[in-house]
């Protein structure tokens, strides 16, 4: 009887926190594909960090950006299956990413996954590394709705887009590819290093820095296939995007499995002209509540002008039954410079699910527990045999 009601006060929770999370969404949805927060997105930047959270996780993020009652805003949503395999010295995940800019006219649709192979060793009595290296492989291709564009040859100089009796004037105009690119191939690769220092203190520190580069180059010359991203056809190639970054994470307190954690971060992204920066930190008690402030900025070094805001995170977590997880995350962004918030704010919802068993190790009939016990640091975890660094968020 006693299982039973927890079990039912276990799928309330979790039924309450989906609901919280979709409303949220239904309110918030729309961007374009910028993520302001790293926290859970660690792969979105470098495909090293693919599969590094120690967990099988099925997660979904949202973000909404510049909405207005006249405009729709940008939006984006990406769908993500993500596994640790401590069986191996790989990780992976498979993602489906879908971007809209304005009233439904431009969309970009994006499916591929990403691969990390660890490469760990020790130093001095109780130091670990763990090199990881990482491959993406995503294939995409953006599409515009020209039914909804007027054209200047449907202008007429009395009644504007349309004739004397109301009809819409018809354009010369014929789109290319069924309104859409060509699919395109979006390669990655990325490498990162984490350092625990001290393997056998509950309070020792950690260091994670990485670089990565983004459009490596196109699969092939095919005139189905390729790297153009321009949809009438000019052959105009998608630019390479750089990204580093290093994170730092301090236990200054611990108490009977309770902690406390301090995670500064600052990371940099090139592509083209822009540049983006983002520093902060996060702080998080148990990693079942988190609070991060950072301030990101994007400056144009053509147009020698930038934008900066502020932006406010906050994650909670709830573990259920001991060897299940749900993360919840929402954050919000306030412009300082540049582009202001008078058309809507930039928000950014999360949710995840995560599980403590490998599917993929458990049908090759190895272990595929991720939940180790008796280890001793609550910033990482062991995968047996492997030596492999995971975040332990358990």
């Amino acid at each position: 009887m006693k299982m039973k009601i927890i079990n039912k006060r276990t799928k309330l929770k979790v039924f309450l926190i989906t609901c919280t999370f979709l409303c949220v969404v239904f309110n918030v949805i729309s961007q374009d594909r910028l993520y302001s927060n790293f926290l859970g997105n660690e792969a979105a930047f470098n495909p090293s960090l693919s599969g590094f959270r120690g967990a099988f996780s099925l997660s979904g993020r949202f973000v909404s950006q510049w909405q207005s009652p006249q405009l729709n805003a940008y939006r984006t949503g990406l769908f993500k299956m993500e596994e640790s395999l401590p069986c191996s010295i790989f990780d992976y995940d498979v993602h489906a990413e879908y971007n809209e800019e304005g009233s439904g006219i431009y969309k970009t649709m994006r499916l591929g996954g990403n691969i990390a192979g660890t490469a760990p060793f020790e130093t001095g009595k109780s130091t670990v590394h763990n090199i990881r290296f990482g491959i993406g492989l995503a294939w995409q291709f953006n599409a515009i709705n020209f039914n909804q564009l007027v054209f200047s040859d449907q202008l007429d100089p009395k009644y504007g887009a349309f004739d004397a009796f109301g009809n819409l004037n018809q354009s010369s105009f014929i789109a290319p590819l069924n309104n859409r690119t060509k699919l395109f191939f979006t390669p990655a690769v990325g490498f990162s290093h984490r350092i625990l220092f001290n393997s056998e203190n509950k309070k020792s520190s950690t260091v994670l820095w990485g670089l990565a580069m983004h459009h490596l180059i196109g699969l092939s010359n095919d005139k189905n296939w390729g790297q153009s991203e321009s949809i009438l056809q000019l052959e105009t190639s998608l630019p390479y995007r750089l990204h580093g970054f290093v994170q730092f994470e301090f236990i200054p307190y611990y108490h009977l499995g309770h902690f406390v954690s301090v995670k500064p971060h600052l990371s940099f992204e090139m592509q083209s002209n822009l540049h983006y920066w983002n520093v902060g930190s996060h702080f998080s008690l148990n990693r079942n509540f988190t609070i991060g402030s950072f301030v990101q900025q994007i400056y144009n070094f053509e147009q020698n002008n930038d934008t900066q805001w502020i932006s406010l995170q906050l994650g909670f977590g709830h573990n259920v039954l001991k060897d299940k997880k749900i993360d919840l995350g929402f954050t919000y962004n306030i412009p300082l410079t540049g582009l202001r918030n008078n058309i809507g704010p930039f928000l950014e919802a999360n949710l995840a699910f995560h599980f403590s068993k490998s599917p993929g190790c458990g049908i090759l009939g190895k272990d595929n527990a991720m939940a180790y016990p008796g280890v001793q640091c609550p910033s990482s975890s062991f995968s047996r045999g492997r030596r492999k660094l995971y975040e332990n968020i358990w």
